[in-house]
């Protein structure tokens, strides 16, 4: 669904991504964890063409997105919903505009729109109650399932999520997971998930691992805590004695 083939962003003599290659299958979650600094979410962001890579290319269900037509690069973007790391609700208008805002600004009556807004507060297991509340008025949780719904409304086929879970409690964060794993199957979405949470690891399909601009692993996420690979064991565990070895 997404192959990404020897990509590079530099920002003058700072390279970020180096030359990474990653597969990303179809109807899969996929995880990419990292240590902070590492280029993830720039590597996400890129993947949607928010921001342009140096060299290298980007293919999204067959198109080219690093050097694509502007029509070309419209297409990829209705394919893609991005969820943003802290839901990015606009403060000054109310959950139904804030989940509403594109059917909106596309001439659909408020009624059409709310009927179909109601239908995706049901997908992430909010009621309508709180449709005319403003995002100073919901809990983190509450406000990270309102950004999730806005993203449903294009029914999209891929899911980017941009660490998803930021500031929410423990409890929380396993709701959040939980969702995320629910949708991704209920829709057979291909998700590409930015986190730094293990307990993401036993609801996705595959993890990748960010180092130094590269992928330096990739495998299945079920067995990853017996994954003897030392970029995964040394990162997982949380060892602090000297850098990550290498392979």
């Amino acid at each position: 669904m997404i192959r990404i083939q020897h990509l590079t962003k530099r920002f003058g003599e700072r390279i970020i991504t180096n030359d990474l290659s990653l597969d990303i299958p179809e109807g899969k979650m996929t995880v990419i964890i990292g240590r902070s600094g590492e280029g993830k979410s720039l590597l996400l962001k890129q993947i949607i063409g928010l921001i342009k890579p140096t060299s290298g290319s980007i293919i999204i269900d067959g198109i080219e997105t690093t050097n694509c037509t502007p029509q070309e690069q419209q297409t990829v973007l209705q394919t893609c919903g991005y969820v943003f790391q802290f839901a990015a609700l606009l403060d000054s208008l109310s959950v139904f505009e804030n989940i509403a805002i594109t059917l909106l600004q596309n001439g659909y009556s408020r009624e059409q729109a709310r009927e179909m807004v109601k239908e995706k507060l049901t997908c992430v297991q909010l009621n309508e109650d709180i449709l005319d509340k403003y995002p100073s008025e919901l809990s983190g949780g509450m406000a990270k399932r309102v950004g999730l719904a806005r993203t449903l409304m294009n029914n999209p086929r891929i899911m980017l999520y941009d660490e998803p879970t930021t500031g929410l409690d423990p409890i929380t964060q396993r709701h959040i997971h939980e969702l995320m794993h629910s949708l991704q199957k209920q829709f057979n979405t291909t998700s590409v998930v930015i986190s730094h949470s293990t307990d993401l690891f036993q609801f996705a399909d595959h993890v990748a691992f960010l180092y130094e601009g590269r992928i330096a692993y990739t495998g299945p996420a079920q067995g990853i805590w017996e994954c003897d690979n030392p970029y995964i064991y040394q990162f997982i565990r949380g060892n602090t004695h000297g850098p990550i070895q290498a392979v």
